[in-house]
């Protein structure tokens, strides 16, 4: 995951474990976790709609031990290989909405993790699908997710600056003393 990451018009986030077993059984697990939080912002008409995130949990290659969990805002869920948007071929867990407004930033929490001991397991969030209220499909919509910076940056750049408005003013009133 690069750091301050900004996602127009496709997104791909993901986590990913693998692990392999000489013996059934006996080998060793493999995990993935990844939690942030992102502002999305839909553009390209008026008033609001309501937008699926596309999830996808568990294993990608058929493992006997997989199991991954994805969740965007209050769309979650998790088993051996889930999927919503219509990823071909797997279970359908019920489609979840989440509601936006055309311009208006939203921020919601992104949550990842993939757990395997055989095989390969994946949690990713791999688009989105945006619909009026009627539940049409929008055509022409633009959207822009922006990694929301750690609060940890914010306290080292404000402590960064401080610590050169200090030492100029130093500098200033030691020029004065001359």
């Amino acid at each position: 995951m690069v750091a301050n990451a900004v996602y127009q018009d496709s997104v791909s986030i993901s986590v990913n474990s693998g692990g392999a077993t000489p013996h059934h059984g006996d080998g060793s697990f493999a995990s993935a976790t990844f939690i942030d939080d992102y502002v999305l912002t839909v553009t390209g008409g008026t008033r609001s709609g309501i937008f699926a995130p596309c999830l996808f949990a568990g294993a990608v290659f058929i493992g006997t031990q997989t199991i991954g969990s994805a969740s965007f805002g209050s769309v979650s869920f998790s088993g051996y290989r889930v999927a919503n948007c219509g990823f071909q071929g797997l279970p359908q867990p019920p489609t979840m909405f989440l509601p936006f407004t055309f311009d208006i930033p939203q921020t919601f929490t992104i949550s990842l993790y993939s757990s395997t001991g055989e095989g390969v397991g994946r949690a990713s969030l791999e688009s989105f699908q945006f619909f009026n209220s009627p539940s049409n499909p929008l055509n022409n919509v633009h959207f822009t997710l922006v990694e929301v910076p750690e609060p940890s940056s914010w306290s080292l750049l404000a402590v960064g600056a401080m610590f050169f408005l200090v030492v100029a003013m130093i500098g200033r009133v030691a020029g004065r003393d001359k």
